[in-house]
């Protein structure tokens, strides 16, 4: 007998399978059901009200359509003869190529992997460019949302952060001046949305999500934030109608609850630039990894926060991290320091130990940061030490010769974020030293052989480990 199935496309997000027989919709949900991590330590897995998986095809069929071509292999396999209802609205198929000339400066044209990366991603009609931090993915996203306009889709850029408006308007606008385009800003005190294309932060759409129903693409800039369940609420509520949706960062979480996340959301990796390659083909600054671990008294904490809470208010410990980052920063110019956002305190208190070091953290006006990040591009011997929430991801600083990493957690977005702040080269800067300073103590050595396995897949160099003692 034969099999027959029809497929109901609701919208760019969700759809759903109808007239599956039942075992095939059991297989299914259990299929693209994953535990999430971490999830035996939950409350409600421990109380046995859950048992610890998001399921991606649901217990009626409901799915959705970036998922489609796992789950269409099965349904094939098991002889269904397919219908297919689509309720989408219509979307123009965009047939416009560029190349390196795009931007229409004598004196900048795009890369080749940036031509490449943005018309796979054209072509693909939505999707993710897995690009290293300072590969120039601000130009790419400019061109991308360009080719946008031009076929008619006004484009929202959503990207996390005030500062990152900022950058992103003001690169967008030196990119385009050619192009007789207007750019908008919507975050903060700006509320510009009146315009073909849109910089705008994840934290003020969520106050007035209807905006969503303006713009027809949208490109979220360091994707790796729309797991987040606001940005996922944005575009994947709000923005279903969207057709055209991309996603550019340089790192991809590891879980794979995360990893469906994000290509339910916006699609598949459609290319990937590695920092390794860029470096060896002389675009990014080479690198080198330096660690440095602290000889600590261990006095018996008893977990994670109390060590931390030991180490970062430890006097003797913190006066002896300044006298070393004294000396790297007299050994190799211009140094940023990051600290966990979770040891604030630590940053004010070392910074006040170094004469001239400057402290910003969230609590900075973003003028007075992107004031002190401009000294790196015009001065030697800067010194800036700052909360990593707001300096280790998406902001572009020329310039730096010393990044030091204080204590900083296991997170390997985190990780490769931070290090990217360094990569980018710049007049007399190619290449960068990353120290990463950690405690022999228990958890920050466990923390610390994470981060050493995310250099190793990175493939960045590493010296030996120097010992602090005091």
């Amino acid at each position: 007998m034969s099999l027959t199935c029809t497929i109901r496309l609701e919208d760019e997000v969700n759809c759903v399978f109808i007239g599956l027989r039942p075992e095939h919709v059991e297989f299914l949900h259990e299929k693209f059901g994953v535990f999430v991590d971490g999830y035996r330590y939950m409350p409600a897995f421990q109380l046995h009200r859950w048992d610890g998986k998001i399921y991606f095809f649901d217990a009626h069929g409901k799915t959705y359509v970036k998922l489609l071509d796992e789950i269409l292999p099965y349904v094939c396999g098991w002889g269904y003869e397919i219908n297919l209802v689509d309720k989408r609205a219509s979307a123009p198929v965009i047939t416009d190529r560029l190349d390196e000339n795009f931007f229409k400066f004598d004196n900048f044209k795009l890369r080749p992997y940036q031509v490449d990366v943005v018309n796979a991603l054209i072509e693909e009609g939505s999707g993710f460019a897995l690009c290293a931090t300072s590969s120039g993915k601000t130009s790419m996203c400019a061109a991308l949302s360009m080719v946008l306009y031009q076929n008619g889709l006004q484009t929202l850029i959503i990207v996390p952060s005030t500062d990152l408006v900022t950058q992103t308007v003001n690169e967008f606008r030196e990119r385009l001046q050619h192009h007789e385009i207007t750019i908008g800003e919507y975050s903060g005190g700006q509320k510009d949305i009146d315009h073909p294309i849109v910089v705008a932060t994840w934290q003020s759409l969520q106050n007035a999500p209807h905006y969503m129903g303006f713009f027809k693409a949208v490109i979220v800039d360091e994707a790796h934030g729309c797991k987040a369940e606001v940005v996922k609420s944005l575009i994947n509520d709000h923005g279903k109608h969207i057709s055209h949706r991309y996603g550019c960062t340089g790192t991809f979480p590891k879980s794979e609850t995360d990893k469906y996340s994000l290509k339910l959301s916006i699609g598949r990796i459609v290319r990937e630039v590695r920092a390794s390659w860029l470096i060896e083909q002389g675009y990014l600054s080479e690198i080198m990894i330096e660690p440095i671990e602290t000889y600590d008294e261990d006095p018996e904490l008893p977990d994670y926060a109390s060590e931390r809470s030991y180490l970062t208010k430890h006097e003797e410990r913190n006066i002896a991290l300044a006298e070393q980052i004294k000396e790297l920063r007299a050994k190799y110019g211009n140094t940023m320091v990051l600290v966990n956002t979770q040891s604030l305190q630590q940053g004010r208190e070392i910074a006040d130990l170094i004469p001239g070091a400057v402290y910003l953290d969230g609590g900075s006006k973003s003028e007075l940061r992107q004031e002190e990040y401009q000294k790196y591009a015009d001065q030697d011997d800067v010194l800036i030490i700052a909360s990593a929430g707001i300096a280790s991801i998406g902001i572009s600083i020329d310039r730096i010769f010393c990044l030091i990493m204080l204590d900083m957690s296991k997170s390997f977005i985190k990780c490769i974020q931070a290090v990217g702040r360094g990569l980018r080269k710049k007049g007399d800067k190619n290449k960068i030293y990353v120290v990463d300073v950690y405690s022999r103590l228990k958890y920050a050595k466990k923390h610390w052989n994470e981060r050493k396995k995310f250099y190793q897949e990175a493939e960045y160099p590493m010296t030996s480990v120097t010992k602090l003692k005091y």
